[in-house]
Parts: C-alpha cells; sequence; structure tokens
C-alpha cells in the first residue's frame, strides 16, 4: 500500500498541477493572474515560487508532519491540497506567460535549480535510518490502520525489523 501512497503524491504534486494549468485557456490563466494582483504576480515569480516550492516538499517530507498526516484523514487531504498549492505555484511560470512570460532560457534554469534542490531530499530519504531502532517511520503500530499498515517502509522495505510482529517471532526464537 506505501508504494500506490507515493505514487499517488507523485500524481497529486508532479502531475495534475501542470495538467490544472495546461487545460486553462491563456485567457483564463490571463484572467486568473489579474484578478490575483501584485500578489499573485509576485508569488509567481521563479524566484519566490521556487523557494516557497522546495520549503513546501522538504516540509511535508519532515517524519513527524509525515507521521500525523498519515494517521489523520483530514490532515492528509490538508496536506494533499497544499502539495497541489505549491505545484500550481512552482508549474505556473513555466506554464503561463501571465502575468508575466519567462523566457525559455529561464524556464529550463528554473526547472533544473528545481531538480537539484529536491534532489537532497530524495538523498537524505534513500541514506537516513529509520527513526527509532527495530521500526521506521512507516511501520504499523498495533491496531493502526493507516495506508502503510503493510509494514512497508520506503527507507527500509526489506528490514527484518521493519514489522513488530517480525520483532515479537525473532524475540520469542532468540529465547529459545
Amino acid at each position: 500500500l506505501l508504494l500506490f501512497h507515493l505514487l499517488q503524491n507523485v500524481i497529486i504534486t508532479d502531475w495534475a498541477p501542470p495538467l490544472l494549468i495546461l487545460g486553462l485557456t491563456p485567457g483564463m490563466r490571463a484572467a486568473l493572474a489579474a484578478r490575483g494582483g501584485r500578489s499573485f504576480a509576485f508569488i509567481t515569480r521563479p524566484t519566490i515560487a521556487l523557494p516557497i516550492w522546495l520549503v513546501g516538499w522538504y516540509a511535508v517530507h519532515l517524519a513527524g508532519v509525515f507521521e500525523t498526516a498519515l494517521r489523520n484523514p483530514i490532515l492528509l487531504n490538508v496536506e494533499h491540497l497544499f502539495m497541489i498549492a505549491i505545484g500550481l505555484l512552482f508549474w505556473w511560470p513555466v506554464i503561463s506567460e501571465a502575468p508575466r512570460a519567462v523566457s525559455t532560457l529561464a524556464r529550463i534554469a528554473y526547472i533544473f535549480a528545481a531538480f537539484v534542490g529536491s534532489a537532497f531530499l530524495g538523498l537524505a530519504l534513500t541514506f537516513s535510518p529509520p527513526l527509532h531502532p527495530g521500526r521506521t517511520a512507516t511501520s504499523p503500530r498495533e491496531g493502526d490502520s493507516s495506508p502503510t499498515s503493510t509494514g512497508a517502509s520506503s527507507r527500509s522495505a526489506t528490514s527484518p525489523s521493519a514489522s513488530p510482529a517480525r520483532q515479537r517471532a525473532r524475540g520469542r526464537s532468540r529465547a529459545r
């Protein structure tokens, strides 16, 4: 189930926002930009949108935020809404010409900077140890029915200590 949850996050953050923007006609994008006024023009500048997106992307991956959202359906929906919002903010300067057009070279540099900036998160998650010895951030607790209650973890899905049931069984076998 964790794999499908992570795929859902990819769709929500990486695919849906640009598709939503592309679904608007240029006139609709210009009307939205005009309605948003100066504040919209300010936050959709690449130099503003990129740091907001990066901070938001890192924030939703903090262990406490991630765990809390997984355990509370309302907060999970809020997190998904937040991810769509920062995704729309990120993709707006790449796709839309309003409120200002960004040069092709600047768009390429912007995407490259986002790739480099977000790569550190992937590296950190890949090489970070589990939060608790013998238990990963997303392994289930007794009676847990979260989306990750399969015992899999993005950090150590193959770890023999990822499941509390495996820990109990291993403890019993050592006691013999």
